[in-house]
């Protein structure tokens, strides 16, 4: 294993170990996050490519693939005209040009699309760098990038992830769209990463929802198995749960009956859709607490759009609109949010003990990151929280733009923003070693994501991990899902790792 004379730190033994392997076949490396999963890729280009040779690496987000262009570059010691990063924001003029640039980071996306347009092909790269690998399933670009990189380059290809997830059958999926011959797993029990690995302790607090919310909550479901009632006899829906994702998926199929065979089942859509908006009003209301919830309301209520109208009429049928309408002013004046209020409190011990920790809280909804930045920053003195979100704007809702992300991000490392308030965007990858707090507004049903999450701390000290819970609510279910997934997961990686009597790689 060749290590560039000017690399700017010395590999541990795992990763040059890695390395190695990954050098003899297109390999999937599994690492915990904060573990060097990058350095490893940057050995494997360095020795794979030589010289001259080319090398690509992509990455889901933007974020993320601005920060591959600077730390690949420190890796490599790559001259400017040698690295570039290509987004769907760069401009058309020249990327054809740009595509010839010997290393190029870029999103998934932007390749596949160039691929598409013929604006770039695969037959010169020597490397290809699949970060958070796991996304290789289905139709996202993953899977199309590296069946053309196979087909016309025959390189190598380098998955990495730190949380392939729980189902086996996905996790085949991903070793066949990325023609993966090798797979590389070290976790926390590999005697070489244990000295690298700092710990994390998570709390989970459970915290009793007000009476009136749960009136509130009762009501809803009560509206909600009214208007489900005429669907349960419905032949797409016999023997299955009549959930929002069931339901959802039901509406293409029903559409199709409904255009070629029976017009009247055009009916049961809007009772499909109101459905399913209740449903989230309902999520608003059980993780999010009852402000979120009225205004999730409202947005129906008041929409001018067709199929809105449709669901408020729905709505407005049922006996139990009026009741929680009529709770509304009563339930706004005395709830005060405790998910938030202990957050504040986290953060202000979190400080006063050491005033250069950083903290990442991480909220499902836009909305609540929008309403949690500004209560910070309304109640702990110096404007230190900074919200983090993607670029697409949404409905009541702007994204950042590409420049705005990284000065936010700029902030948050150099410390003149201490507290990150997060969406999902946040999750995968981003390196800011010094977070010393990660709170989950509310748990995520997601082994992944949960994993990539907690992820943001322990990275070169020991952190803390804080999830927030309602009592008797959805976050309790989700809680528990994301545990038995990560459990099956480990299980899971257990088996793949002995299949050939090696405890960590096959």
């Amino acid at each position: 294993m060749n290590i560039p004379e000017s690399f700017p730190v010395k590999p541990r033994t795992y990763q040059l170990s890695i390395a190695e392997s990954a050098l003899k076949s297109n390999s999937l490396i599994v690492l915990p996050t904060g573990l060097g999963k990058t350095l490893i890729a940057a050995l494997v280009v360095f020795n794979y490519v030589g010289e001259t040779g080319k090398a690509i690496i992509t990455a889901p987000t933007r974020p993320l693939v601005n920060q591959h262009l600077r730390e690949f570059s420190r890796y490599l010691s790559c001259k400017e005209d040698e690295i570039v990063a290509l987004t769907g924001s760069t401009k058309k003029e020249g990327r054809e040009t740009l595509w010839k640039t010997r290393f190029v980071v870029c999103t998934p996306q932007t390749l596949q699309n160039d691929l598409n347009h013929g604006i770039t092909n695969l037959r010169e790269t020597r490397c290809l760098v699949i970060d958070e690998a796991h996304r290789a399933v289905g139709n996202y670009a993953y899977v199309s990038i590296s069946r053309t990189f196979v087909e016309e380059s025959g390189g190598r290809l380098i998955g990495l992830t730190a949380s392939p997830g729980s189902d086996p059958s996905k996790f085949q999926s991903i070793k066949d769209a990325l023609g993966i011959d090798n797979v590389i797993i070290r976790d926390e029990n590999d005697p070489e990463i244990r000295a690298h690995f700092s710990d994390v302790k998570v709390t989970v607090t459970r915290i009793a929802r007000p009476e009136p919310l749960k009136i509130i909550q009762s009501y809803c479901d009560n509206m909600l198995q009214d208007l489900k009632k005429p669907l349960r006899d419905l032949d797409f829906f016999i023997g299955k749960k009549l959930n929002r994702s069931t339901l959802a998926q039901s509406i293409p199929a029903i559409s199709e009956v409904a255009r070629t065979v029976d017009g009247s089942l055009f009916r049961i859509i809007p009772r499909i859709t109101a459905c399913i908006r209740l449903d989230y009003a309902l999520e608003y209301l059980e993780t999010q607490g009852a402000e979120m919830f009225y205004e999730y309301l409202d947005g129906i209520l008041e929409s001018q759009d067709k199929s809105m109208i449709r669901t408020a009429d729905l709505l407005r049928a049922t006996s139990f609109l009026g009741r929680i309408l009529d709770m509304r002013q009563k339930v706004l004046a005395e709830e005060e949010n405790p998910k938030m209020k202990i957050i504040q409190r986290i953060c202000i011990e979190t400080l006063s003990a050491n005033q250069d920790s950083r903290i990442i809280v991480f909220t499902h909804f836009r909305k609540t990151s929008e309403k949690l930045t500004a209560f910070l920053n309304s109640s702990i003195p110096g404007e230190i929280a900074v919200r983090f979100v993607g670029q697409a704007s949404r409905s009541g809702s702007s994204g950042l733009t590409q420049k705005d992300q990284e000065s936010i991000l700029d902030a948050f490392r150099e410390g003149k923003k201490k507290i990150l308030v997060a969406t999902s965007v946040a999750e995968e990858g981003l390196d800011i070693p010094q977070t010393d707090q990660v709170i989950f507004y509310e748990p995520v049903p997601s082994d992944i994501r949960s994993i990539q999450r907690r992820g943001r701390t322990g990275r070169i000290r020991a952190g803390s991990v804080h999830i927030l819970t309602y009592e008797g609510s959805r976050d309790i279910s989700y809680l528990y899902s994301s545990q038995r997934k990560e459990s099956r997961m480990k299980q899971m990686m257990s088996s793949y790792s002995n299949k050939k009597g090696d405890l960590y790689s096959y």
